[in-house]
């Protein structure tokens, strides 16, 4: 029988992943409990106990004790079949790749962090973790992008610039820089200027 190992010293970023968790489910428009929170859905989870000898019937049996615990079912929904899939291929990828042992107690190695600088997008961070994040371009039409600007209401536009800068700041774990830079113009000529909502966030602690 193998439970997933916890510690009182990952808690903090296992709360911070249930609570990406609940929100991505909610923006693919998954029904679950509005009584559900990050706290709830780690104390389900830790109850969780799979006897699978192969990874990957581990991740299927996990998978779906997971759904079964939120009354979620992956078949009724596109975007979460999908990424099923691309975990299932992915580590059997991984395997086949590096020739890791198949025996799921040596989980940790399937999913173990990147050493080294990783260059990436804002929104391909959900769910990462980096000891300092650098993130440059936080201007308007950027952050939040054109797309989320041009006809649409000014509170839509602030609610998506703060929930994308929420999802940059908190993959930091010890430093976190970012730039509104100068000098960049659009196709217009007109120059960017700094994401509003971080220029109120500047302001407020007298930046």
């Amino acid at each position: 029988m193998h439970n997933i190992q916890t510690s009182n010293k990952n808690y903090n970023r296992r709360a911070r992943l249930a609570s990406e968790i609940l929100l991505n489910l909610q923006e693919i428009s998954v029904s679950i409990n509005e009584s559900l929170n990050a706290r709830a859905l780690l104390k389900a989870s830790n109850k969780i106990i799979i006897s699978e000898p192969d990874i990957i019937g581990y991740i299927q049996s996990l998978s779906q004790a997971f759904c079964s615990a939120l009354n979620i079912s992956i078949v009724n929904h596109r975007e979460l079949c999908e990424q099923y899939e691309s975990l299932l291929k992915s580590t059997e990828k991984r395997i086949n790749k590096d020739g890791i042992d198949r025996d799921p107690s040596n989980i940790s190695k399937y999913f173990n962090e990147s050493t080294g600088i990783k260059i990436t997008t804002c929104h391909s961070t959900k769910g990462d973790e980096y000891e300092v994040v650098i993130c440059v371009g936080l201007l308007e039409g950027k952050v939040p992008h054109w797309d989320e600007i041009i006809n649409k209401s000014s509170s839509y536009s602030a609610y998506m610039a703060r929930r994308l800068l929420y999802v940059i700041s908190s993959r930091a774990k010890s430093a976190l820089y970012l730039f509104s830079e100068k000098g960049i113009y659009t196709a217009t000529r007109n120059e960017y200027i700094p994401t509003k909502q971080l220029s109120i966030a500047a302001s407020k602690l007298n930046l």
